[in-house]
């Protein structure tokens, strides 16, 4: 074993193991199904119905020489009886048929089969007799038929036009067309064989694929937390194209697809599910269809809002199977108009392996250009306070923009200093009444004086303090100090 390094001869596992998986025992259970249909074409219906037809033929034959010779009366058949016993011994062998596909490797109890084939044997017996006598009564008819003589002109002109038919059957140009003809209909035979090992591997084909889908696309649906999954998954061939029909469970109450004649009272997939949920199922459609690619693929995969019309909780979600997408495949390019959900995007993947651009209108023209997600995703205090400090380091920005940034700036930098004490409505007067009112001990006491300087300058500058902010006096000077 190259596991464990036991000996393996003389293991019963090892043989069992030798005998399931062999040539012989593939080519028996595959042989079961052949045992079947002979027992059907040897003693079921459709014997019985020839057998009768031909019983049948002979008493109408009979009757119809009986005037022109003798014709001694056939032996009596007793053909219910006959019936019974091959319908028995029809049950016996299928029985026995069923024991074996149900066991291969198992000895078939011989027994029930000997005793329906010796009371087959004692059944047919009789027809022995009766063959002898249809041989019997052949050959009367026979030297009846050699006997005559061709006494009527009509009768010897129609006999030479019968001869003349059947030779020009091998004279041309009939000959070759009934060769011909043929050839085409053991060339159609063998097509029809052929089309009938072909269609036995397409469904074996199919069932395996249709199988692995499903199990994949379930997969896919539980990870975007969809709430249902496909069942029931079936290859169709309608007018000998390729289809597939399937149901979709929801809470466990199965929902077929429907078509456009369905009535809109009736459930289908066009009323069950929500546009976020087809979304869903069509993304996990794809990143089925691309993991079974097997190898990378060198294709660019292009996804056109992926997250346009789901819910909030299939974001994340939505973003890892992007990156597992771009696993499989050359390259991976997501537009959307929602930039929180590019940062997402974005910041699961590796540095090397992600490029950030933005179209942009310029002249009545569109170009492509590189876009800071950092810049345009950050939080508005970040962004209030990069303002600020350009506006310090090197005097950019405008600056009754950047005075009008001072105020929210304060309100957040004392809100995140003392996280859960100041309300989000709360505005820096607020926040400064509040720290006075708490006194030394508040950690932003010793700021107090700067927070209320600073204040008294922001509020002439914002609208909600000062109707007249956008044509306040504005010193650059005193703005940057």
């Amino acid at each position: 074993c190259p596991f464990c390094a036991q000996q393996v001869s003389g293991s019963f596992l090892i043989s069992a193991y030798k005998a399931c998986f062999s040539a012989g025992y593939r080519e028996l259970v595959e042989g079961l199904p052949r045992h079947d249909r002979e027992i059907d074409a040897r003693l079921g219906a459709g014997a019985s119905a020839q057998l009768s037809a031909a019983v049948a033929r002979n008493e109408d034959a009979r009757e119809f020489w009986s005037s022109y010779c003798v014709m001694d009366a056939m032996p009596l058949i007793d053909l219910e009886s006959l019936f019974a016993v091959m319908a028995q011994a029809a049950t016996a062998a299928r029985n026995a048929l069923a024991l074996k596909a149900a066991n291969p490797l198992a000895a078939v109890n011989a027994s029930a089969l000997a005793q329906a084939k010796a009371s087959l044997e004692h059944a047919v017996a009789p027809l022995t007799a009766y063959n002898a006598e249809v041989d019997e009564q052949n050959h009367v008819i026979h030297v009846l038929k050699a006997g005559l003589t061709t006494s009527s002109p009509h009768q010897a002109q129609q006999a030479a036009k019968d001869l003349k038919a059947r030779r020009a059957r091998f004279e041309e140009p009939v000959s070759t067309a009934c060769c011909e003809y043929l050839a085409v209909v053991a060339k159609r035979d063998a097509l029809d064989e052929e089309k009938g090992t072909v269609r036995e591997q397409l469904d074996e084909y199919m069932d395996a694929t249709i199988r692995s889908y499903q199990e994949s696309l379930n997969r896919y649906l539980a990870l975007f937390a969809a709430g249902f999954e496909i069942r029931g998954i079936e290859a169709e061939f309608p007018r000998g194209l390729a289809s597939s029909s399937y149901q979709i469970v929801i809470n466990g109450v199965p929902v077929d697809i429907g078509s456009e004649g369905t009535h809109a009272a009736l459930p289908s997939f066009r009323n069950t599910l929500s546009g976020g949920d087809r979304s869903a199922l069509a993304l996990s459609l794809f990143m089925s269809q691309l993991e079974r690619a097997g190898t990378p693929p060198d294709i660019a995969v292009l996804l056109d809002d992926p997250f346009q019309g789901q819910d909030g909780f299939r974001r994340t979600s939505t973003a890892f199977r992007i990156k597992e997408c771009g696993s499989r495949c050359g390259q991976v390019i997501v537009l959307s108009h929602d930039p929180a959900f590019l940062k997402l995007v974005w910041d699961e993947l590796p540095e090397a392996q992600r490029k950030a651009l933005r179209l942009v209108p310029v002249r009545g023209s569109t170009v492509i250009a590189e876009w800071d997600i950092y810049e345009h995703t950050k939080g508005e205090l970040q962004a209030n306070l990069d303002a600020v400090q350009r506006f310090v380091d090197g005097g950019g920005g405008k600056e009754r923009d950047v005075a009008q940034k001072l105020r929210p700036l304060l309100e957040g930098y004392c809100k995140i200093a003392c996280i859960g004490e100041f309300p989000d409505i709360m505005m820096i007067g607020g926040i400064i009444d509040k720290v006075r009112e708490a006194g030394p001990d508040h950690r932003l006491h010793a700021s107090l004086a700067v927070l209320e300087e600073l204040n008294s300058f922001a509020r002439r500058y914002h609208h909600a303090s000062n109707l007249d902010a956008s044509s306040e006096p504005l010193s650059s000077g005193e703005l940057r100090g």
